[in-house]
């Protein structure tokens, strides 16, 4: 059973059905908040007949299925008389539907003029859903923000003005390390950990910063899934009163009479559903095509101190054992930041040798580095590379160079002919979160299609990609290409695995985590819920295992 304190409806209205049955099958309720999407999009910063026509279509959605949808009122609180009058009608003449305030990114939430709606918020006990975002920029983090974009440190201010008021901190401000870091100074805001990533290690961050009584679960569908958000949660080994608190008990405890009686009574009884739970592992398990040993330099992935290079390998056969992944494609992340990457070759060898039987190793190259023909013999030489033994991996974006670059041509040609597929490395964390000196473009859809066209004997396997971005580069392929697209950073929208094999075609589609800068139980989650929603089982068990094959030679 969850209460979702995040999500929107989707601007074609049309998916509503679809956002429906998705929570029916987590038995989720949501509260929901629309931001004008179905009528003239989301804007800004809003006139007031927009936002208040948004909640005429929010309240007319929670009318027609008051067993998934409760409402947030949402304004724009540079027009505070009309906002106040818009909360007076919705929060208290219509408390049948809607039961808590949403601001999102018109004027930053520290500006006086939200002081008048605070202290509405605190005389009626109404909750407010502050959105919140760190993102990075040129001139430092917050400065990508957008004009009006408030900041974990912004709602600090405002919390502390009014210690009365509840909020939740909407997305824990994106970046979870600095959201973390503000809201924990008060104790009257809770952590929405809705959207973004599943990133590795920020749930652990925020349970040590504030404990499971201090977060809340959300999602912010329909853009994000229901499964990448709950595997943020269900990551994580936890007793199952602290996974209850985050899932559900926390908001209904800070919603309290606000909640329709119904949701009231539902969640007292429990849910008939049962716990939340990662599925059974099905047979043929997972391979996984995207996965890297070795701690990160933005943050700690696995805690302080990070783990001797020793423990790398026991660490991730542990938890490949408990999702059921019988084999990993893996590479060191310390490649990503080397100039001479045959240094982190050297090292992975020496790791997949003591578990060569379920690490499949990637060693990188760098194909503008001088020596690059010299490490990619020496892979071939000293480190047994063939085809079936291993892969190679480029990271052109952390590496510094185009892929129209002739010398990626010459890398290239080199592989296919010695059989060998690429990785090619598209992102390896959302770019907005990225640390101020540590900031890599994503690829361009065109260009990683041109390179594919130019090299159509090679395999490829693209990792990294958000759906919109596997989806333009297929659609840029030639009909024979011999490219694949990993699920790692796949997270919504809501049904983005079948839609992908619907588009894209499930042959083209392979099981990858990322890890440990991603969270494996993500894509366990999308494949699992894709079932449940329709996928063919033989569909789902190519894209766990079957397509490896072809594309790696992993089997």
């Amino acid at each position: 059973m969850l209460l979702d304190v995040h999500g929107h409806p989707s601007i074609d209205r049309s998916r509503l059905p679809d956002l429906i049955a998705a929570l029916e099958r987590w038995d989720a309720r949501l509260l929901l908040a629309d931001l004008g999407a179905s009528d003239g999009g989301w804007l800004h910063d809003p006139e007031v007949p927009h936002w208040r026509s948004g909640n005429e279509l929010c309240a007319a959605v929670v009318a027609q299925h008051p067993d998934r949808f409760f409402g947030y009122c949402y304004v724009n609180p540079k027009h505070p008389r009309e906002a106040l009058d818009e909360m007076e009608q919705r929060l208290n003449g219509q408390r049948d539907l809607f039961g808590a305030l949403k601001l999102w990114v018109a004027l930053r939430c520290d500006d006086r003029r939200l002081d008048p709606l605070m202290e509405f918020c605190a005389a009626y006990e109404v909750p407010v859903l502050q959105h919140t975002w760190v993102k990075a920029g040129p001139a430092g983090p917050g400065s990508g923000n957008l004009p009006g974009e408030s900041t974990p440190d912004d709602l600090l201010r405002l919390a502390r003005r009014h210690p009365r008021v509840r909020f939740f901190g909407g997305h824990t401000g994106g970046d979870w390390e600095w959201g973390i870091a503000a809201m924990k100074q008060v104790d009257n805001i809770w952590l929405d950990i809705a959207g973004g990533d599943a990133t590795g290690g920020y749930m652990e961050a925020a349970l040590r910063a504030v404990g499971a009584g201090r977060i809340v679960y959300g999602t912010d569908v329909t853009g994000r899934s229901v499964t990448s958000q709950l595997a943020k949660v269900l990551a994580v080994d936890l007793p199952a009163a602290d996974r209850d608190r985050i899932l559900w008990r926390n908001a209904v405890d800070i919603l309290g009479e606000r909640l329709p009686a119904a949701w009231r009574a539902a969640f007292a009884r429990g849910g008939a559903s049962g716990e939340p739970r990662l599925p059974e592992v099905p047979p043929g398990g997972y391979v996984d095509a995207n996965a890297f040993l070795g701690d990160w330099p933005g943050r700690r992935l696995y805690g302080t101190p990070p783990p001797a290079q020793a423990d790398l390998v026991p660490e991730r056969l542990a938890r490949m054992d408990a999702l059921g992944i019988r084999r990993a494609a893996v590479s060191l992340l310390d490649a990503t930041w080397l100039k001479d990457a045959g240094v982190a070759n050297a090292e992975l060898a020496a790791l997949v040798r003591t578990a060569p039987q379920r690490l499949f190793p990637v060693y990188t190259l760098n194909p503008i580095f001088p020596a690059w023909a010299e490490h990619f013999e020496r892979c071939r030489s000293a480190y047994g590379l063939a085809p079936g033994t291993g892969a190679l991996r480029l990271f052109p974006a952390y590496h510094g160079y185009r892929l129209d670059d002739p010398a990626v041509d010459a890398c290239l040609e080199r592989a296919a002919a010695a059989g060998l597929p690429v990785v090619l490395t598209w992102q390896l964390e959302d770019a907005r979160m990225q640390g101020a000196a540590m900031q890599a473009p994503d690829l361009e859809a065109g260009a990683v299609a041109a390179l594919a066209a130019r090299h159509p004997g090679l395999r490829l396997v693209v990792t990294g990609a958000i759906g919109s971005q596997i989806r333009a580069t297929a659609r840029g392929l030639p009909g024979e290409s011999r490219v694949w697209f990993d699920l790692s950073r796949v997270q919504g929208p809501i049904d983005a695995l079948r839609g992908l094999c619907r588009e894209v075609g499930e042959a083209h589609l392979l099981f990858g985590t990322n890890t440990p800068l991603h969270v494996a139980a993500s894509p366990v989650l999308e494949i699992a819920d894709a079932v449940a929603a329709g996928l063919a089982p033989a569909a789902a068990a190519a894209v766990r295992y079957g397509n490896a094959a072809a594309a790696l030679g992993l089997e």
